[in-house]
């Protein structure tokens, strides 16, 4: 990673620099996101099933000085990237060669020192930029700092540990995309934070994910939709004899685990084990968490045509509120948005002051987030933007940014705080 960092550095990369991963889950690309982060930098991960016109805008939007790039998804990419005026600077030679004029992954580490790079890296920094999805628009540039990924990493580590005799037992695997998915913050990035290890699966193949649970003796296993676990379920029982007693903990996602699934799991992994479903998106991935263990009468009545959200983390210091900015905690069964009060989230959109402005519309740094919810305490409406909280506690003189929080600043103040531009050589 060090080496990595380094190679940037000689390479002429400074602070704040975007660099293009084009890359499917491997340890190269990993190490490449993270060397990233440890060179003052910003990783820019992309899907590389993108339409060639989406990835030509992600990558005008990003202005990378520098690309990463799987050998075997260089010829799908290769036309966008070249007319970008970019070429394969390191090929990770993974299902082909060197591509287009550049050099291996480990002919970019040749000669570099592994002491730390000569760098100094803030809370606050940027270090990825995330692309939503783009589903009913041209996906945006989701700005993350290096606070956001360990308060993200922690909230999670806390889930993933239970029931570990120590958190550095952690081994935490994931087969679904931690280079180009937020799932990174979350699912990858906790297992160094417990000081545990991270295994990591190139493809989605549910009796590869069996076999590797069993072979590295995991504890924590991001298993995502319900279909992909109930699959992952199906292929332990094609192999009856894999011992998956380790697996302890099971993340899920986008709906709700039949029951019979969790039966089935909890035969061969144990009484022990257990599922924690999860609500979240790229702008806030401390997110919400349902342990069906929990409230197991109403998960069994309703499961799978019913998916709760669960309880917000504690690291998000949430509440509801109505369109007046009046909490609604002690007035059940009426509607509202979840309000973020943490920076635990994402910094903002980059270079889309249109979007920022009106993500933080109301004048009190609101992110808008996903649709409201009419089950359980609702997902993830708006967020709260750490950059501007800390701004506005320099603005207003405040002690700290927490108490700047709760001083809910006249829209002037907003305005004037908000009218810099984000670009990332300069926030």
């Amino acid at each position: 990673m060090n080496r990595f960092a380094n190679g940037l550095l000689a390479r002429g990369l400074t602070r704040g620099d975007r660099v293009l991963l084009v890359c499917e889950n491997s340890v190269e690309a990993y190490l490449a996101k993270l060397g990233c982060a440890k060179a003052g930098m910003v990783a820019v991960p992309v899907n590389p099933a993108l339409a060639s016109d989406v990835l030509g805008h992600v990558i005008a939007l990003a202005g990378p000085r520098l690309a990463v790039v799987d050998a075997e998804l260089w010829p799908r990419a290769a036309g966008v990237l070249t007319g970008a005026g970019l070429r394969p600077d390191v090929t990770i030679p993974i299902g082909g060669g060197v591509a287009g004029g550049g050099v291996s992954f480990s002919q970019f580490l040749d000669g570099q020192p592994a002491e730390e790079p000569d760098v100094t890296v803030h809370g606050d920094d940027i270090w990825e930029l995330l692309f939503t999805s783009g589903t009913t628009a041209l996906p945006k540039g989701v700005m993350l700092s290096h606070s956001y990924a360990h308060m993200g990493a922690y909230a999670f580590a806390l889930s993933l540990t239970r029931g570990l005799r120590i958190e550095a037992d952690l081994r935490l695997c994931s087969f679904l995309p931690v280079i180009y998915h937020v799932a990174d913050q979350a699912l990858s990035l906790p297992a160094f934070l417990a000081g545990g290890s991270l295994v990591i699966g190139r493809k989605l193949v549910p009796a590869q994910m069996a076999r590797a649970v069993a072979g590295e003796r995991v504890t924590a296993l991001w298993g995502g939709s319900p279909q992909l676990v109930k699959a992952f379920a199906a292929a332990l029982d094609d192999e009856p004899g894999l011992d998956v007693t380790s697996l302890g903990v099971l993340v899920y996602g986008w709906g709700a685990v039949e029951p019979g699934v969790l039966a089935s799991l909890r035969g061969r992994c144990g009484r022990d084990f257990g599922l924690v479903g999860i609500f979240g998106q790229t702008e806030a991935i401390s997110c919400h968490r349902f342990w069906p263990d929990a409230w197991e009468e109403k998960y069994q009545a309703t499961a799978p045509q019913v998916n709760y959200v669960g309880i917000p983390n504690p690291l998000l210091a949430s509440t509801v509120m109505d369109t007046q900015g009046q909490h609604l905690l002690d007035q059940p069964g009426v509607p509202g948005e979840a309000v973020y009060r943490s920076p635990a989230v994402a910094s903002g959109y980059y270079r889309d002051e249109t979007a920022t402005r009106e993500a933080f519309r109301r004048g009190d740094f609101l992110l808008d987030g996903a649709p409201e919810a009419d089950v359980g305490p609702g997902p993830p409406g708006q967020l709260l933007a750490p950059e501007a909280i800390a701004r506005l506690s320099r603005a207003l003189a405040a002690p700290s940014p927490a108490e700047a929080l709760f001083a809910r600043p006249r829209t002037a103040y907003t305005r004037a705080l908000m009218a810099a531009a984000f670009d990332l050589n300069t926030v």
